[in-house]
């Protein structure tokens, strides 16, 4: 029989969070891995701090970029829609 940890933390972020939101809530809450859930409540992904720090170091390892290259796409398209409405986009 599998082991269960009731009182286990389980840290979930949105699919639409930003890259430096992301970096801001794992570095806050000194937590080191959070989920990305899907629709159904699924693992849709896990995004690590070594995902995070192979981002930043400019590493090509492929689970890195497929998953925090998305985030950061997101943001940057986010931006651009801001800014055609005439809004001015928040840095974090």
């Amino acid at each position: 029989m599998p082991t269960v940890f009731t009182g286990a933390r389980l840290d979930t972020v949105p699919a639409d969070i930003s890259f430096s939101a992301l970096v801001s809530k794992m570095a806050s809450e000194k937590i080191h891995r959070v989920y990305v859930p899907a629709a159904d409540g699924s693992a849709q992904s896990i995004i690590t701090l070594t995902d995070v720090l192979r981002v930043v170091s400019g590493s090509s390892l492929p689970k890195a970029r497929r998953s925090l290259d998305l985030q950061i796409e997101w943001d940057n398209k986010r931006r651009e829609q801001l800014r055609a409405e005439g809004k001015e986009p928040m840095e974090a």
